[in-house]
């Protein structure tokens, strides 16, 4: 490494040529079997793409458009890793010494081939090769130069139960991390977990100093790691097995009328929202009366979409093409009593991708209550909107707006002396969602109370310094109601995370200024970031010179 720090060598090519043997790139490795399992966040050691390719090619091969972000060591990318422990959404890949860029490759998907880009995962403009440590010297100055990296590395190692695999625990790199974390806070209250070859760390040492329980095995007869595999692949059934869990969640809306002095509320126990961990049924048979049917449906051009499963079954149920009701809503000749189309799109905009977003999701889902309401429904079962395998953002981000929908909704109703619409939420493979809710971090009663929005704001200066304040603001309000952006001499770039549609980029701030926080995408859990840097500003201004 000092020589060819010291030449003119170019360091991550000659590593990518040293890692990379063009005749190996397509061997199975452990990481096809690790990739099977959602992992909120995967820190690395290696400098190679193979977990990454093994991730996008399962998620492919699922049709799923998921691709695992790729973040570094620089103080944006800790802010990401930190982003990603309090909402913890798709994956990220944390490289803790760096990675080589990735190029892009096919897979296999039936009788076709998918090209899938690979860089697609790293943040616009970043260059990890840069970051690659190789040497003890490297190794350390690194630990004892990056306080942001050290801290968020602590964050992670005494917030998350962690599974320790090939990372050569050995290393005193990895063990002086956990003695400062140690040092300075004290010990993880949560257990972690290593699969090591049998004999090669001391068990009692690591359960008692690092709270870290050894899982060992044999390694085989020419040093091999074939029980790794059959690990993982236990592992991977365990997960998917049936077990003890939340099968559903529910919470009742209060009224806003207060009760009658010294009466007794005998009224309806069972919830007024719920969510349920399972298919929609989408048989009329299976309905009880007063029941009606919410399908997803998407949009190509200005005709209405049910997704591929969904038109699977209801192809058994309906014939004809259906019909718009409204806006947001279609019906099928002769199912109008019990089903209806919800499309989740802002009708102005013909592309499918680019009119998703999360007011649309509101304003379809009130659409479609209103609707089951003057049908003198009682309960509506519906799947959850514009979640499907093209989605443009987050799939949390649907059932937090139609919380919010509901909670708006009902609380109108009770006003009005109505009887309430109970709504079923069905949640099928959106492992994403599910893994959130299990984990309660998602606050559905506070959406439902239709209450101010959580935000955070960040303002990075032209420095790269970061300011993150914490917000409870209405979504009616603006941009300029919010007291860090008002006044302000010069117009930051602003953009969401997370990214609330396709294609959406910063914006400067004089040209959204009165816009409503809710246009913008926002949802309770958001960052409202406020970029001064003067690449960002230029070119969001191009952007909107060109529209």
């Amino acid at each position: 490494m000092q020589v060819l720090r010291r030449g003119t060598s170019n360091v991550a090519d000659v590593v990518r040529k040293a890692v990379y043997a063009p005749g190996r790139r397509s061997a199975g490795t452990h990481s096809d079997a690790l990739a099977r399992m959602r992992w909120p966040l995967i820190c690395t050691t290696n400098y190679d793409d193979v977990y990454l390719r093994a991730a996008m090619s399962q998620a492919a091969l699922a049709r799923r458009r998921d691709v695992p972000r790729v973040r570094g060591r620089s103080e944006d990318d800790c802010r990401s890793v930190l982003q990603q422990l309090a909402l913890p959404t798709g994956e990220l890949l944390w490289c803790l010494q760096g990675f080589l860029k990735p190029e892009p490759f096919t897979v296999e998907l039936g009788k076709k081939k998918a090209l899938l880009d690979v860089l697609d995962s790293l943040a616009p403009g970043a260059d990890l090769s840069s970051e690659i440590v190789l040497s003890h010297s490297e190794y350390r100055s690194v630990t004892h130069r990056m306080p942001h990296f050290r801290r968020c590395f602590s964050e992670v190692f005494r917030s998350r139960s962690l599974l320790f695999l090939g990372s050569g625990l050995t290393e005193t790199y990895f063990r002086s991390l956990f003695d400062e974390v140690i040092e300075l806070v004290g010990p993880s209250s949560r257990p972690h977990f290593a699969l090591v070859r049998k004999g090669s760390l001391d068990r009692e040492f690591m359960r008692s100093h690092y709270h870290t329980m050894l899982i060992e095995y044999e390694a085989d007869k020419d040093q091999g790691h074939s029980e790794v595999g059959a690990f993982l692949d236990g592992l991977v059934d365990a997960d998917r097995a049936q077990r003890v869990r939340s099968q559903a969640w529910g919470w009742k809306v209060p009224r806003t009328t207060a009760p009658v002095s010294g009466a007794i509320d005998r009224g309806d126990a069972t919830p007024d929202f719920t969510i349920v961990r399972a298919p929609l049924l989408l048989r009329r048979s299976a309905l009880r009366p007063g029941d009606i049917v919410g399908v997803s449906c998407g949009r190509k051009l200005d005709r209405p979409m049910p997704g591929s499963a969904t038109s699977d079954v209801l192809k058994k149920e309906l014939e004809g093409e259906p019909t718009w009701r409204s806006d947001y809503l279609v019906s099928w000749a002769g199912s109008e009593a019990w089903l209806r189309g919800i499309v989740a799109r802002d009708p102005d905009i013909l592309k499918s991708r680019e009119a998703r977003s999360p007011g649309a999701v509101y304003a379809a889902f009130e659409q479609f209550l209103d609707d089951a309401q003057r049908a003198n429904k009682t309960v509506a079962l519906v799947q959850l909107l514009a979640a499907g395998h093209l989605k443009t953002f987050e799939s949390w981000m649907s059932l937090v707006q139609m919380a919010r929908a509901y909670g708006r909704w009902a609380q109108e109703q009770h006003a009005k002396g109505n009887a309430l619409l109970k709504v079923v939420v069905y949640l099928y493979r959106d492992d994403d969602v599910l893994a959130l809710m299990n984990g309660g971090y998602l606050d559905i009663a506070e959406n439902l109370e239709d209450a101010p929005m959580r935000l955070f704001l960040e303002t990075i200066d032209v420095t790269g310094r970061v300011q993150r304040q914490h917000w409870m603001i209405e979504a009616s309000k603006s941009l300029r109601d919010v007291s860090s952006f008002g006044g302000l001499s010069s117009s930051p770039a602003i953009h969401v995370l997370p990214v609330p549609g396709k294609g959406v980029e910063p914006v400067p701030f004089r040209h959204i200024a009165d816009a409503p926080l809710s246009s913008l995408g926002l949802v309770s859990g958001s960052t409202l970031v406020a970029d001064y840097r003067a690449a960002s500003i230029s070119a969001a201004e191009a952007r909107a010179s060109a529209t």
